[in-house]
This record gives structure tokens, sequence and C-alpha cells, in this order.
């Protein structure tokens, strides 16, 4: 079994964090990561994979709504290929749900190892995570089982909103999706909603998740760097709609645009 890379050096390596600031409202490089829950595809037209190679440094795979009970061999294609050549993706994670905390913690842990099993990822999305503190254990333990396994280990877990900072003081999960709704919320409503504490840790620990969002660049662009000044280092906006906003890719004028800004400084 080969050595797990840390954290800090696979991070440096990528540049996820190079820029990262510590407080809100500083410049900050960003990262795209992308919630591609799309059946594997490669030069076809439409195909959405081909566009995420092109900007995005995170994506996630998600066979069966988690790994399902045997290998896919296209899945295992496109893990052993996502990351070669000129594109971007450096990272792989699986889809995982947890019910927000609810779901049996032993059928977690197993989709956890057959997701290593079935195609070697490189950590794990945890989807529907809580934010009662009194589960933290909980979470933990699935962090724990991750960084258990050969390789990076990078876990996310899957807010959707503003969670309460106990999981940051009592767990080492890396990163926190803190918002998963519509650009329309985004642009105004939640702008109130940023916790003071929010703002004593690194970007990188922080990912926002927009849909439904307008065919407009320059709206797209504005976004991203409103995630900035939120002390935001991940970022995904798509023009894609509910039921599922995440099964094409966001359309390329919206696409450049974020790839773009988030790559700025400021």
């Amino acid at each position: 079994m080969r050595p797990r890379a840390t954290l800090a050096s696979v991070m440096t390596l990528i540049l996820v964090a190079s820029f990262a600031s510590t407080g809100l409202g500083a410049h900050t490089q960003q990262e795209i990561y992308v919630p591609s829950y799309v059946y594997p595809c490669s030069g076809t037209a439409g195909c959405a994979w081909d566009v995420f190679k092109t900007g995005a440094t995170l994506v996630i795979i998600n066979p069966a709504s988690g790994p399902g009970t045997a290998s896919n061999a296209d899945y295992v294609n496109l893990v052993n290929t996502v990351k070669a050549g000129s594109s971007t993706v450096k990272i792989v994670l699986g889809y995982v749900s947890t019910n927000y905390g609810n779901r049996d913690s032993a059928l977690v842990l197993a989709d956890i190892d057959k997701y290593y099993s079935f195609y070697n990822v490189d950590g794990i999305f945890l989807d529907e995570g809580s934010t009662d503190c009194t589960k933290t254990s909980v979470y933990k333990s699935y962090d724990t089982r991750v960084k258990s396994k050969a390789g990076l280990g990078y876990t996310v877990l899957n807010w959707g909103v503003y969670g309460p900072e106990c999981y940051l003081t009592s767990t080492h999960i890396d990163n926190y999706v803190n918002f998963e709704n519509t650009f329309a919320q985004y642009t105004s409503a939640y702008a109130s909603a940023v916790p003071s504490w929010v703002n004593k840790y690194d970007s990188s620990r922080f990912w926002n998740i927009l849909h439904t969002a307008p065919n407009n660049a320059t709206a797209v662009t504005q976004a991203v760097g409103t995630a900035k000044t939120r002390n935001v280092g991940q970022v995904y906006i798509t023009n894609d709609v509910l039921s599922n906003p995440f099964d094409t890719a966001p359309a390329s004028a919206l696409w450049t645009a974020q790839v773009n800004k988030a790559k700025s400084c400021t």
C-alpha cells in the first residue's frame, strides 16, 4: 500500500490555497469544484466531462446514488483518465449520502470502502450533512475512515447552508459546502447569513454551489467575486435547474466566466 499523501503537499501542488485568504473581503484565487453527477463520456457532442476537464480542480462521481454494489467499467475508466493529459482535474471524490447524520453509519462506512475498492478515489463527498453538534463524532468517524485509506483522503461535508463551527473544531474534515441553492438567493437574501466565525478559517475550507443561474456571463463573474468577499475558496455556478441541476455542464459562456474569475486575484 502506497503511503497517503498529505493534504498540505497536494494542495500546494495544485495551488488550491496558494492565494487563499484568511479574512472576508481579501482578494483570493479560487478553484472550481464540480458536483459532476453526469454519466461518463468523452469526445461526444455536449459531453460535460470534456468541459469539466478544462477548468475544474475537483469532480465527484456518483454511479448509483453512491458506489453501487459492483464496479462500473465506465466509471473505472473515467477515474483512470479524467486527470490525464492537459486536464485541470486533480481530485476525484465519491458521493455518499449521510441523511443528515441519520443514515446507519455502517452503511456509510461500507460505501466509503466500496468507492476505494471499486474506483480508487481521492476522497469522499459526504452529502446531506448534519448541522447538529451532537453528531460531530459520527462525521469524525467517516473522515477518519477516508483518511485511513491510501492517497489524498480528502473529505467534503455538504451542509448546503452555514453550519456550526463545532465541526471545524471537532473533526478534520477538509472542506464544507456552506451554500447550495439558487443563484437568486445567493445574490440577494443570503448576504446577511455569513457568520462571523467563518473569517477565522482559510478560504480553502469553504465551497459555494449555485444553480439556476441566468445565462449571463457578467452576472456569473460578479457572483464569483461575491464568493471571494465571503471567504469562499471553491465555487461552482450552473444555469442547470432542479430537479437535478448537476446533470449537465454550465453554458459555455458561464463556464468560461467562472473559471477566469476564479483564477484572478481580484
